[in-house]
């Protein structure tokens, strides 16, 4: 019997949210009144000083954490909780470079607000570094060398922390709520 396999998937939701126009509107004051500063791997944009953001919104943070025990549940990791959170405001077509978030277990970033379009997350295939000698002749999902999500408001992704991902951004100002998890002890 022939069997094709498909192994070793890496699992990415996409997660719209339904907080009301006022949470929205909150959210981005919230992140406009942070204290921010430059960080090497943003360009045109701000991150937050502190990593205690959502510390300081718990509704939101109980949102968010409501979506990870979910994900966490159906990719069968053990339980996590949000640690670490900060935010960033990109201007003018600003971006992140590829990073990860080798100290934790999942992450995510949650958009409230985006103005203009063409706006993506993009994850990195992680099999890439170990395809030393493949030749690609069509795309397939077997050679993908990343993937591309769209962005909208009120729309969160989330990820395992260990893949590479980065923003590429034309649009006019985006805000951003990112965050790590660590083991629930």
């Amino acid at each position: 019997m022939i069997e094709f396999f498909e192994l070793f998937p890496v699992a990415i939701k996409k997660i719209p949210l339904s907080l009301t126009l006022s949470n929205l509107n909150e959210t981005v004051h919230y992140i406009d009144q942070e204290l921010l500063e430059n960080n090497p791997l943003i360009k045109n944009g701000f991150r937050s000083k502190t990593n205690t953001f959502l510390d300081r919104k718990p509704w939101l943070k109980q949102i968010l954490q409501t979506e990870v025990d979910l994900y966490i549940d159906e990719i069968g990791l053990v339980p996590s909780k949000i640690s670490y959170s900060w935010c960033n405001k990109y201007l003018n077509k600003g971006n992140i470079s590829a990073h990860k978030h080798e100290m934790s277990i999942v992450s995510g970033v949650f958009y409230p607000l985006i103005k203009g379009k063409d706006c993506f997350l993009k994850i990195k295939n992680p099999c890439n570094p170990f395809k030393i000698n493949e030749i690609s002749i069509k795309s397939t999902i077997f050679n993908l060398q990343e993937f591309t999500i769209p962005l909208e408001d009120n729309l969160l992704i989330l990820f395992p922390s260990w893949v590479d991902h980065y923003s590429d951004n034309s649009a006019e100002i985006k805000y951003a709520i990112s965050f790590d998890t660590e083991i629930q002890k």
